[in-house]
């Protein structure tokens, strides 16, 4: 989040922040990072994904997801 009210991603925000080109089948991974004081939801439009980890410390089992509090 810059100035209290944009989030970016990887410090460029919405429409300039390049997108991330996946292909049928092929499994990401991505890292989440808040630095702000402020809780904001993550989507992945029109996907699901597996949270396997939260807060450094790995899931007993991965939880699926189609948005988290960040």
């Amino acid at each position: 989040m810059i100035d209290g009210r944009h989030w970016t991603i990887n410090g460029r925000e919405y429409p300039d922040a390049a997108s991330i080109k996946v292909h049928e089948g092929e499994r990401i991974r991505l890292q989440v990072v808040n630095m702000s004081m402020v809780p904001h939801p993550v989507h992945l439009h029109g996907h699901f994904f597996q949270l396997r980890e939260m807060n450094g410390e790995r899931l007993r089992r991965p939880i699926l997801k189609d948005t988290i509090m960040v």
